[in-house]
């Protein structure tokens, strides 16, 4: 008999693989083994995007048989039979992608209400968009109307996307990652927002090393600011995130919003409200946001932690 969690799972995947009309079909996370709500799971997470199902494995798994079996009967079963598997084994070194079955979709896509992503399923370790960051996607759309956008450690350029799409008047990307940014591009074109034509511009940079030029470029009425939480050469939390937030206050536009991330397990919220409340004096703390209903965390604090700013500083002449 399958597991609750693996029953769900099978009754979401076939849900959306009876829907016919493909341009309906949504990115979303079926199983979220990783916040240890699912005994048996917590090194498992299963996405669906449009053709395609992505089983990642960050341990082995015992009853992997079993839930491949489920999940390509689904398939099977569906009206979309061509729907793609795929298993990418994180904890092997290369973290090396296998097509399980199925063919690969073409155009490799995620789709976000009426935004699509390309998507690598086979060549990288992160395929190019983050669905977890569902809650900051929301923020961002809610308020970004007629505002200029700093997005920092931009990877493939999805909020800036989003941001563009709902009226951001100017959108800055920067990302150390070149490959990243041509992602980015290509994003932008997918969404028929072509860069110049919509004040969007791609900075290769390394941030840390780039304050003047952000500076000059500023200020700004939202930044989002999503590093990686260790990547050696370039941004280590624990080591980077008080330097990153003391150059960062500047660049604030009066009552400019700010959108502060950090994915590390190990690190709680306090983390960065404790560096804020030292280096931050006018820019008040308003909220983590909600977790979106597809990520459900045993422990909240190890989940992805998305923290709102407001600056209300008083500017004097």
């Amino acid at each position: 008999m399958l597991s609750p969690p693996l029953l769900s799972v099978s009754s979401n995947l076939s849900a959306i693989l009876s829907v016919v009309e493909s341009s309906l079909l949504q990115s979303r996370r079926l199983l979220h083994g990783r916040g240890r709500c699912y005994e048996g799971l917590e090194q498992v997470t299963i996405d669906y995007h449009p053709g395609a199902v992505m089983l990642t494995l960050f341990a082995p798994l015992e009853m992997l048989d079993e839930l491949l079996a489920e999940l390509q009967g689904c398939i099977d079963g569906s009206n979309q039979p061509q729907t793609a598997m795929i298993i990418q084994r994180r904890f092997l070194e290369g973290t090396p992608s296998e097509l399980f079955c199925g063919v690969l979709p073409e155009p490799a896509i995620a789709r976000i209400g009426d935004s699509v992503f390309a998507l690598q399923y086979m060549s990288k370790q992160n395929i190019g968009f983050f669905l977890d960051m569902a809650p900051g996607r929301d923020w961002l759309q809610q308020r970004v109307s007629g505002k200029k956008v700093l997005n920092l450690f931009s990877y493939t350029c999805a909020l800036s996307v989003l941001a563009t799409r709902t009226g951001a008047t100017e959108v800055i990307n920067m990302d150390m990652s070149k490959a990243a940014l041509s992602v980015g591009r290509q994003n932008h074109l997918l969404n028929d927002l072509p860069a110049k034509q919509h004040g969007v511009q791609f900075l290769a940079h390394d941030i840390m090393k780039s304050f003047g030029k952000l500076d000059k470029l500023g200020p700004y009425d939202i930044i989002i600011c999503d590093p990686p939480s260790f990547q050696k050469g370039s941004f280590v939390a624990e080591q980077h995130y008080r330097k990153l937030l003391s150059r960062m206050l500047p660049m604030l536009a009066p009552s400019a919003e700010v959108l502060l991330c950090l994915n590390a397990p190990e690190m709680s919220p306090a983390f960065i409200t404790s560096l804020t409340d030292e280096l931050w004096p006018g820019v008040r703390f308003v909220q983590r946001l909600p977790e979106h209903p597809d990520y459900p965390e045993a422990e909240r604090d190890r989940g992805l932690k998305l923290l709102h700013y407001i600056n209300e500083a008083v500017v004097t002449a």
